[in-house]
């Protein structure tokens, strides 16, 4: 599945809010309008370093945030928020900002085909690790945007533990659209 088939079928899947993410309309979550390109330019000035391309086409033609699976991918300024533990509302942007702590971290080099890495404290993040999507209970989507396919890496827990979820974005959506149980996502 391509990129635009990928943009196609969740712009008829978002038509039913039950079916726009995979927690369903628990919580109130719901798909934001699009985003403009001017606001995504300014969130990549932000971060320092550019989106992946589908995640700004999804930004730029199916919403601001607030689909997919999980509770939705969290959107840019105005979009989907992502919550934290303490019910504190952030932009794509600034979540990412409160991991990193606005610290320099290395680049993620783990090779994720032999196993999993665990971080003992939030101070190892890692540099354009983005968290994208939340399961719910510390447990989060991360794109690694220094990668041009942007492999989604699952974070568990405080302190826990990073494992490859998907090869790249394009691969996690098609795995969520086609219903591929969640399971047999690595």
């Amino acid at each position: 599945m391509n990129q635009s088939a990928i943009i196609e079928e969740l712009l008829q899947r978002i038509q039913d809010p039950r079916r726009a993410r995979t927690m369903g309309t628990f919580g109130g979550f719901r798909v934001f309008p699009v985003a403009a390109e001017a606001e995504i330019q300014k969130a990549e000035q932000q971060l320092g370093f550019p989106l992946p391309r589908l995640l700004r086409e999804l930004y730029l033609k199916v919403g601001n945030g607030g689909f997919g699976p999980g509770y939705g991918i969290f959107g840019l300024a105005g979009g989907a928020p992502a919550i934290d533990g303490g019910g504190n509302y952030y932009d794509l942007v600034s979540f990412y900002q409160l991991h990193t702590g606005g610290r320099t971290h290395p680049k993620l080099s783990h090779d994720f085909t032999r196993g999993s890495l665990f971080l003992e404290t939030l101070d190892q993040w890692y540099d354009q690790l983005v968290p994208i999507c939340d399961w719910g209970c510390d447990i989060y989507s991360l794109i690694d945007c220094s990668k041009e396919d942007a492999p989604v890496i699952l974070y568990i827990g405080y302190g826990g533990e990073l494992s490859l979820e998907a090869n790249s974005l394009e691969e996690w959506f098609y795995k969520w659209l086609k219903g591929i149980p969640t399971s047999e996502w690595s």
